[in-house]
């Protein structure tokens, strides 16, 4: 089974040009500790292939962190992939505001050391203890009601 792309980039662009389905712009990414990310690789490369989804996802045995964008028509069923998944379920995702849906024109999903170039050292920290996410309005409640320093 062929887990790459096999097209030159000129096949890959007229392709995309020739779609007549508009694509969702988005990017994610969490860090998990994930035990096999050869095997993770693998089978998340497939089920995002299935589903005609452009983009670049790095994994590492840190977490994944993903740019990609997804046929507006597979959206409910991405959102599902993700929620199978126990490495990402209730993914916020971020979704572009301004964009033509033409911005990859092929899906890679590569193994890597780290998917952040931060310079640290793997045992630095734990990088599952993330703490809680905010939507903006939370994020101004808190701040408001902070204590000064």
């Amino acid at each position: 089974m062929i887990l790459h792309n096999k097209y030159d980039k000129a096949t890959l662009r007229q392709r995309l040009e020739n779609e007549d389905f508009k694509r969702v712009t988005l990017s994610f990414y969490r860090y998990v500790i994930i035990e096999d990310p050869a095997l993770y690789r693998d089978d998340l490369y497939l089920r995002m292939e299935r589903l005609g989804i452009l983009g670049r996802i790095y994994i590492a045995r840190e977490g994944v962190n993903a740019q990609i964008n997804v046929p507006e028509h597979h959206f409910d069923a991405f959102k599902s992939l993700l929620n199978e998944d126990p490495h990402l379920v209730n993914m916020p995702l971020k979704i572009a505001v301004e964009d033509d849906g033409k911005s990859f024109i092929k899906l890679i999903v590569r193994q890597k050391r780290k998917i952040v170039a931060d310079g640290l050292d793997d045992d630095a920290f734990d990088v599952t203890n993330v703490g809680k996410h905010l939507n903006a309005k939370e994020f101004n409640q808190h701040w408001n009601n902070r204590v000064p320093s």
